[in-house]
């Protein structure tokens, strides 16, 4: 055996081995035609189910307030309804928001069904939430300290900033604690 053939062996070795750690990098990074279908797949599905629980959580919500402004004796249970159907609700929009922010749902269902959903809760149903249930305690006579806190609504901050000018962001949150 010349130089030459143990060389080319030796590259021939070489080779071979960059050639089966790059295939197996490869493989383990990148995903099949039918891997990306399945993955879309499941993005989808995992959207339209939180999307189903926040719609449902809404009309419970819903109901709830409609109740009340139709009652003409409002009382205790009112206000104990409305907390607890408001705050599962708004606890669905968080777990909402964390899925967005952990990118495990799918982007066009966020943008088109999702997003708006989120800024109406920061911008409408939260502020009006709680000034709904002040206003309860307030006639009926009982102390009601609640607020909007920032801590609890990290994720729906995050969201809004990531999607909308932090100029109207921050116009919403300001009053915020």
């Amino acid at each position: 055996m010349d130089i030459f053939s143990i060389f080319g062996n030796i590259v021939f070795d070489i080779w071979s081995i960059i050639l089966f750690l790059l295939g197996f990098f490869v493989s383990r990074y990148t995903q099949s035609k039918r891997e990306k279908c399945q993955t879309s797949m499941d993005l989808s599905t995992r959207s339209e189910s939180l999307i189903e629980k926040l719609d449902l959580k809404y009309k419970v919500f819903a109901i709830a307030l409609n109740k009340f402004s139709k009652k003409k004796n409002q009382n205790i249970n009112d206000f104990c309804e409305i907390s607890i159907t408001g705050e599962s609700y708004i606890e669905q929009v968080r777990i909402i928001c964390t899925a967005i922010l952990n990118n495990t749902l799918d982007a066009a269902a966020t943008k088109n069904n999702i997003l708006s959903k989120i800024r109406d809760v920061a911008m409408i149903t939260l502020p009006k939430y709680y000034d709904t249930l002040k206003y309860i305690a307030k006639r009926k006579g009982f102390q009601y300290n609640g607020e909007i806190k920032k801590e609890q609504n990290k994720c729906i901050i995050k969201v809004s900033y990531k999607y909308y000018s932090k100029k109207e962001i921050n116009g919403i949150i300001k009053d915020w604690k």
